[in-house]
């Protein structure tokens, strides 16, 4: 799919934009466009109430997708980055976000 647009594969895409403008939508076609699995990532069933709980579920997440090929979509990732700026924060969401944001790039994994 990416050579028919003369684009080279790349191992992470981030997508932007309001609500309903078909990010969701494109991560479903890139999967099935590359015959992977599509993971979704929903914001609430990652973050935790209790401290590492977070880390434990990303952790937990990454370790099942390096068992086989897939396209990760984390759903509504920038309410990690609001999170982030909050002054109650025990810097958890801090961790988890430079985790998904940089350790997932040292993989061969398409994080979209």
């Amino acid at each position: 799919m990416l050579h028919a647009h003369n684009l080279r594969a790349r191992n992470r895409v981030m997508l932007a934009g309001p609500p309903g403008n078909g990010k969701t939508t494109l991560a479903e076609a890139m999967a099935f466009e590359l015959m992977y699995p599509l993971v979704v990532v929903r914001y609430e069933t990652l973050v935790g109430s209790y401290l590492g709980e977070t880390s434990s579920r990303l952790m937990h997440l990454l370790n099942y997708a390096k068992t086989q090929r897939c396209v990760l979509f984390f759903d509504e990732f920038e309410t990690l980055g609001k999170e982030r700026g909050d002054n109650h924060e025990t810097g958890e969401i801090k961790r988890v976000g430079r985790k998904v944001g940089s350790g997932c790039a040292s993989e061969k994994w398409r994080v979209i």
